[in-house]
């Protein structure tokens, strides 16, 4: 059977965790066109810092992301979820995903499952594709929540509609092996293609 992907907000090199599924070293942080402007126009750390400290959600995500992955800074996963949850308790989507993963995989807190889920689906609520693909495969793996192929489906689907790659080959792995759906080989093959094409336009210059 092929492998799911979870994706984090983190993006990098994969690497194989329990039960096969993949996920991502975090490396580069996935925020918004906004904080990367902002370090693109000189802000730096300290500048984040003050925007993070006024409140700035954006900041505070980026600052997160900042300790979560060591950049420029010690790593210091306790202080990473202190900026995530901040701006998350804001209504951060970006945040609120990253904070599940924090959740998801005991880094600055203790493992909680149920708490990943909760973030997830507050941040798949708001179409956060990151946190739909995350949410499929908890529902897809029962992690936090009661094993739900047709749920994974679903949340699946709401990703790969917008074309995120990795939901859209999580969804051909469901049509190739009948999980939460009827076995469709044409269906599999049809999202193996969506997804090539779109990586294919993405690493287009």
């Amino acid at each position: 059977m092929r492998h799911l992907y979870l994706s984090f907000v983190f993006c990098g090199l994969c690497l194989f965790i329990g039960h096969g599924l993949m996920a991502a070293t975090p490396t580069d942080p996935d925020v918004t066109a906004a904080s990367k402007t902002k370090l693109q126009q000189g802000q730096g750390l300290r500048e984040v810092q003050q925007l993070a400290e006024r409140g700035d959600a954006d900041a505070q995500t980026l600052l997160g992301v900042t300790y979560a992955n060591g950049f420029g800074v010690a790593k210091d996963d306790r202080k990473a979820v202190e900026w995530f949850r901040k701006a998350a308790d804001q209504g951060y989507a970006s945040a609120q995903n990253s904070l599940g993963m924090m959740y998801d995989n005991g880094r600055g807190v203790a493992k909680d499952v149920r708490k990943a889920v909760e973030w997830y689906q507050k941040a798949a609520d708001q179409g956060h594709i990151d946190a739909q693909n995350n949410l499929g495969v908890m529902y897809y793996k029962g992690r936090g929540v009661p094993q739900d192929d047709h749920k994974a489906v679903e949340w699946f689907r709401k990703a790969a509609d917008q074309g995120y790659t990795t939901a859209q080959n999580n969804l051909r792995v469901m049509y190739e092996n009948g999980r939460g759906v009827a076995k469709d080989e044409r269906k599999a093959a049809e999202w193996y293609q969506k997804a090539a094409e779109r990586k294919n336009e993405e690493a287009k210059p």
